[in-house]
């Protein structure tokens, strides 16, 4: 045995040495990717006993470089590091890399793949924007998309109000490559003499944010428009026909309608609302049909609401209360307090009430708040007041947000309260949030016998995705008035879900709950539990929409106490919408449902629910929408529902035409419900009613006026300080509703009024006066320009040319007319030229200024004529002076002494 050992250990050791004696070359660590542009570390080993000297070689793709290489010396062996870098515009993709190494006859190769990532960088930018254009111009607008990725970009074009002309909806950009796509737009007519247009294009990538890019331009009216300088308030006012039948009644109405809403005065300080409709001939609040007088004025420190309003006067003593009295509201330095009286309209069991509050506002703009309220309500033949206290108070601080509410109630001689709460908290990516209602037995504020409970924690990992669970407990007995449709059904609603949206399209919502639901209407149509999961999905896109869902889970039928079986449930459901324009959309819904909860025998169901819809919209003229369903689950309807509706509108500004017809349920209490069959048709015409007179404004009008028949006048942009306007076609402009100032009136350069300037040599001053209008007319005239030359004189005696004048020499052009005066200089090469001068007489004169006596010039000054669209010509000869030496024919003696 111990030979057969030994044996064994001498074959281990002779294995074991002639594998070291093999040799190795392996790559270490290998990246799994990169992005372009960046660089990374490569490690290789080479195991070898060989002594010969070893030539390494490390192949890379093109255009990529080594930034360092460094060798290590191994007990045995080398290990070899690179760092290199990708270039910038590196595709994204696997790009091979081989390293070898050759040690005498001996060669070693290892090859390694680096993945390179996809890097999205889309960048869209308008070029060429005009300045300027006018209205009912086509406007074109260029813009550049460049993809600085590395991937080819599949990109959906469109713009909001404009067409893409040179391209396809789908554009496909490869990589560092651009595209320029032209986009035209009309610009409309407007009672404004001036405007922004935007264009804009934006670029959808799937499963990415788009890309938006839009550029603002200036647009002026081509005619004058007319000055207002009145403040107006719009009013609406028409006549509406109602034909309706609510159950097995039928009614006929026809009731006018005024309605208002605006400021009274220029600095914005009071805002009046108002709405006469009337009169009430069915007194059926549920058809809407009711008659309205309201009237709420509102100023920096007051506000008043007189007639019909609807009263909120904290959450928990009225919360939304439609009635007919007086409230005013009035802020002191921060605090606020408030009083009113009120006839309830819409609810039998309350007449009158009235009440007053406080808010003091606290540092970091937390809120207390202390309310009184009285209320008159009858129960049967029996009638009593409700006196009513409450305090409350608003909190915040860094993420925590708090509301609180308080109340205690006098009622038949027995006293109660009710409390509300609401919390939530933000802490980073947590969000808790926490809401209670709870109100007695005999207290009367709008909730009576109440417990609600609502319970939510949200955790949002990132931008894609989020989870949560919320519970939810709801017994809640609201005082509602006649025209709220909600019978408030018993729920008890426990909730885990999660959340993601991986783009802007796409977005799925599951979620496992377990509820319980009771229908409060005589007699139940539903009382059920159920536990399911829930899976939903959403698409949005520019032209389709997609919402569709599946469920799955066990319900137990609960409107019967013998009723303890468990049964299967599930349902899907699908709702498409498409635009088959952008103005026109088609939309479908379509529901399968397999439950027993809603059979009164506890019997699975297969229930189908269908509808459809429409939208169309012509230029906001033209307006049609229409809806239909089957029907609804029966605990969908514990409020108003429609089955049918369809509306369709003519908006012509000043004037709209509408019809409406559809059918509704309407659950009207909780052991009553009705359909209404309803059709309308209202005409309404729009009055901008003058109510302040702006004084401090002034205007100024005039004309282009030119000395040529054949000048173009129309379309002509005038500037007088930051206003621009358009002259008309017989050159007239307007400036209305300026300030009162002194401005420059000037006319920008534009190539349509090349050679043209105004007569007037200096700049058009306008001083505008408050409350007139101010005629100024600008002529106009079509000029002509003046260019010279210089010529150097060729002397053979001096031998002077011009090579010998070198640049030192300054030679400077004078035009100038008595009144006006312009200076040029000459340029190398030997002209000059004066553009866009008047028509008239003119003098020019070439000179050299300062001391530069070596030079004369003949003749400098001249006399010329300048005629419209004609170009004057003027030479000069530029010559050295020549020195001469006079003799006097005088003798002098020269001689020396010394002193």
């Amino acid at each position: 045995m111990k030979a057969f050992v030994k044996i064994v250990v001498l074959i281990l050791v002779v294995f074991t040495t002639s594998a070291q004696n093999i040799d190795a070359l392996q790559l270490v660590k290998e990246h799994s990717s990169i992005s372009p542009g960046a660089h990374a570390t490569l490690f290789f080993d080479l195991n070898s006993s060989l002594s010969s000297e070893a030539k390494h070689q490390l192949v890379l793709p093109l255009n990529w470089k080594i930034l360092s290489e460094k060798i290590f010396e191994r007990t045995r062996g080398k290990r070899y590091m690179f760092t290199i870098s990708t270039p910038k515009e590196t595709l994204s993709g696997e790009y091979p890399i081989r390293f070898s190494v050759r040690i005498g006859e001996e060669y070693l190769a290892s090859n390694a793949t680096l993945t390179v990532k996809e890097h999205f960088q889309l960048e869209m930018e308008p070029l060429d924007s005009k300045e300027w254009v006018k209205e009912g111009d086509t406007l074109i607008t260029p813009f550049l998309i460049q993809n600085l990725g590395n991937t080819t970009e599949k990109i959906l074009l469109h713009s909001s109000k404009g067409e893409v002309l040179n391209s396809r909806d789908t554009l496909f950009i490869a990589p560092n490559s651009s595209s320029e796509i032209l986009v035209r737009q009309y610009v409309p007519y407007s009672e404004r003499s001036s405007w922004m247009v935007p264009v804009d294009l934006t670029a959808e990538i799937e499963g990415r944010k788009p890309v938006y890019s839009v550029v603002s331009i200036p647009v002026y009216s081509n005619n004058s428009k007319k000055a207002d300088p009145y403040l107006r308030l719009p009013i609406n006012a028409g006549l509406e026909y109602l034909n309706s039948t609510f159950g097995e009644q039928r009614f006929n109405s026809v009731q006018f309608n005024i309605s208002g809403n605006g400021y009274l005065d220029f600095d914005k300080k009071h805002h009046v609302i108002f709405l006469l409709r009337g009169p009430n001939n069915i007194h059926l609040p549920q058809l809407g049909s009711y008659d309205q007088y309201s009237l709420s004025y509102e100023s920096k420190k007051n506000k008043i609401d007189a007639g019909d309003y609807l009263l909120r006067f904290g959450q928990l003593l009225e919360f939304g209360r439609f009635g007919r009295g007086l409230k005013f509201e009035q802020r002191i330095g921060e605090d606020r307090w408030v009083a009113f009286i009120q006839n309830a309209r819409f609810i039998k069991s309350q007449k009158g009430s009235f009440g007053l509050g406080y808010t003091k506002v606290l540092k970091g703009g937390n809120e207390l708040s202390l309310r009184y309220m009285s209320k008159n309500l009858v129960q049967g033949e029996k009638s009593f007041w409700s006196n009513l206290i409450g305090i409350s108070g608003k909190f915040e601080y860094k993420g925590l947000e708090s509301f609180t509410e308080a109340s205690m109630g006098n009622a038949n001689a027995k006293i109660d309260g009710a409390i509300y709460n609401r919390l939530s908290y933000s802490l980073g990516k947590l969000r808790l949030r926490n809401e209670f209602i709870q109100a007695g037995k005999n207290y009367y504020g709008y909730y009576t016998n109440s417990r609600f409970l609502l319970n939510s924690v949200n955790y949002q990992f990132n931008s894609h995705l989020s989870a949560g669970v919320n519970t939810n407990n709801s017994n809640i007995n609201p005082s509602l008035d006649l025209n709220v449709f909600v019978t408030s059904p018993l729920s008890k609603v426990k909730m885990v879900y999660l959340s993601y949206m991986p783009n802007q399209k796409n977005q799925f919502f599951f979620n496992l709950t377990q509820q319980e639901r009771e229908d409060r209407q005589v007699p139940a149509s539903y009382h059920y539990k159920e536990s399911f999961w829930n899976l939903t999905y959403t698409y949005t896109s520019s032209r389709f929409t997609l919402t569709s869902s599946g469920r799955m889970g066990y319900v137990n039928n609960l409107l019967k106490e013998d009723f303890a079986e468990k049964t299967a449930s599930f349902n899907t459901s699908v709702a498409p919408e498409f635009g088959i324009t952008s103005w026109f959309w088609l939309g479908g819904y379509f529901e399968y449902m397999h439950t027993s909860k809603f059979s009164q025998q506890n019997e699975l169901q297969n229930l189908i629910y269908f509808g459809g819809n429409v939208r169309l919209n012509v230029n906001n003229v033209i307006s049609l929408n229409g809806m239909y369903r089957n029907n609804y689950t029966p605990d969908q309807l514990y409020q108003s529902r429609r089955f049918t509706n369809g509306s369709l509108v003519f908006d012509f500004r000043k004037h709209q035409l509408s019809v409406v017809a559809g059918k509704t349920y309407i659950p009207i209490s909780f052991s009553e419900s009705r359909f209404s069959t309803f059709f309308s048709m209202k005409y309404a015409f729009r009055i901008d009613a003058p109510v302040a007179k702006n004084k401090n404004i002034g205007h100024l009008k005039g004309r282009l006026i030119g000395l040529n028949d054949d000048l173009q006048k129309k379309g002509v942009l005038l500037q007088l300080g930051p206003y621009k306007v358009l002259s008309d076609g017989s050159g007239a402009f307007e400036f209305n509703n300026i300030l009162p100032e002194k401005y420059i009136l000037s006319i920008p350069s534009t190539f349509e009024l090349e050679g043209v300037k105004t007569v007037s040599s200096g700049p058009l001053l306008v001083d505008i006066k408050a409350d007139t209008t101010m005629v100024f007319d600008v002529e106009l005239v079509k000029t002509g320009s003046v260019k010279g030359e210089i010529a150097y004189r060729l002397q053979e005696k001096y031998n002077f040319d011009e090579s010998e004048k070198g640049e030192d020499i300054l030679i400077l052009a004078k035009l100038s007319n008595g009144e006006e005066e312009f200076v040029t200089r000459v340029n190398r090469r030997n002209t000059f030229n004066f553009g866009e001068v008047k028509p008239g007489d003119w003098t020019l004169e070439v000179y050299m200024p300062g001391s530069q006596s070596e030079y004369e010039i003949p003749n400098n000054i001249v006399k010329i004529k300048v005629e419209p669209d004609k170009t004057e010509m003027a030479s000069f000869t530029l010559n050295m002076v020549q020195r001469k030496v006079r003799f006097t024919g005088q003798e002098f003696k020269l001689s020396s002494s010394k002193r």
